[in-house]
């Protein structure tokens, strides 16, 4: 009796793993795009995690020390941004007016891309796990 005991127990356990795996990363798919933002962020974090520190010797403490820091990261964002300005701008209307023009060029270059690996296994596109992918380029056939 121990024996079967012992071995429903180990099933249940595995199956309810198996399960819980497969839950998180079915939540993970639609949370992706935070996850992100998290990581970013504490990348950010620690990158910046030395000047607090430093800043932190001289008697400052440190929620002041961070400010300083972002404060400075947010001057030295908007200064390149204000240098930049003229170009971001003269590119942001270039595609605003050329915008058919560049849709159409990555349109083709993906039936182009769709069409050598089709030759390599079959309709590529048709086969594709993307929700959207037909909705974005309407040459491709539905599924």
């Amino acid at each position: 009796m121990e024996k079967w005991n012992r071995l429903l127990v180990l099933t249940a356990t595995i199956l309810l793993m198996v399960a819980f795996i497969a839950v998180t990363v079915r939540l993970g798919a639609y949370i992706h795009h935070t996850l992100l933002l998290f990581a970013l962020g504490g990348l950010v974090a620690y990158a910046l995690s030395p000047l607090v520190e430093r800043l932190g010797r001289t008697r400052l403490s440190r929620p002041l020390s961070v400010g300083i820091v972002f404060l400075g990261l947010f001057a030295l964002i908007g200064l390149g941004a204000w240098f930049l300005e003229g170009k971001i701008m003269a590119q942001a209307q270039d595609i605003q007016q050329n915008f058919p023009h560049y849709k159409q060029l990555a349109l083709d270059k993906a039936q182009v891309v769709d069409q050598k690996l089709s030759r390599l296994s079959g309709n590529v596109s048709a086969k594709m796990p993307c929700r959207f992918c037909a909705a974005r380029l309407p040459m491709w056939p539905n599924r």
